[in-house]
């Protein structure tokens, strides 16, 4: 079984949360995502999955850290991943597995509760014979943030608006790129999403063991410029604090 965000903390293996706070988007830059497919459920059963909202884990998070920071005997158990991504997929009788839908979960409630527009897609006859499955989906951010580097599930950045809109800028990519091999059910915002929100890096990793469409994608846009950009603003960054303490900040070797 696959061990919680807190649990790998806990055991040293992904650094403190930084529940960072993001008043501007303009201030963050992205580096790449890890999308992790980590249960799969038959489309039937969408109905049952209750997931828990960004605001419950991000609050259960901090309450978390906060009583192991203190030591206390007691915490509880560590809290769940949160799943904004979900991949749903059909399996044919000769066992040829296709992505039919790439969607994000609302930030509150269960996004498949009160129905689906995709799911009433797959009732077409062309569907009939074929297995239908929904793989939900965490999500790890490499990001830099002012001259810091980070690193982890993206439920432990404290930015509700920014998380939103990550989120949507990573559907949309994923659309993008994966419909260009499959003919997506929402295929139809294509041109929409080739106009990128922000350049990506995103990995897909199948913790499940059970599928064959999604077995560790890479999906690389071109932003080396980007990247240097960042590396750019983090040298800024350290030149403002050398000032502030009134230090020189040596030069910077010409390549």
């Amino acid at each position: 079984m696959n061990k919680k965000p807190l649990e790998l903390w806990d055991i040293g293996q992904i650094t403190d949360p930084s529940f960072s706070k993001i008043h501007d988007k303009d201030s963050i830059f992205i580096i790449g995502f890890t999308v992790t497919l980590e249960e799969r459920v038959e489309l039937h059963n969408t109905v049952d999955i209750v997931p828990e909202s960004y605001n419950s884990i991000l609050q259960k998070t901090k309450e978390y850290v906060k009583s192991r920071r203190k030591k206390k005997k007691t915490i509880g158990e560590a809290p769940s991943n949160w799943y904004p991504i979900y991949i749903m997929t059909t399996i044919d009788n000769l066992g040829k597995e296709e992505i039919v839908y790439i969607g994000k979960t609302e930030a509150q409630g269960n996004r498949f509760a009160n129905g689906h527009k995709a799911i009433t897609l797959l009732h077409a006859p062309q569907y009939n014979d074929k297995e239908k499955y929904v793989y939900l989906c965490s999500v790890f951010v490499n990001y830099c943030l002012e001259d810091r580097q980070f690193g982890e599930p993206i439920e432990w950045i404290g930015s509700s608006d920014w998380v939103t809109y990550a989120i949507s800028s990573l559907e949309a990519q994923l659309i993008f790129e994966l419909n260009k091999t499959n003919n997506l059910l929402n295929n139809h915002h294509t041109k929409k999403y080739n106009a990128q929100l922000c350049p990506l890096s995103i990995r897909i990793n199948d913790q499940t063991g059970l599928s064959q469409a999604l077995h560790n994608i890479s999906v690389d846009t071109n932003y080396s410029q980007y990247i240097q950009k960042i590396k750019e603003d983090i040298w800024k960054g350290v030149r403002k604090r050398y000032r502030a303490l009134g230090k020189i900040l040596p030069r910077r070797r010409k390549k």
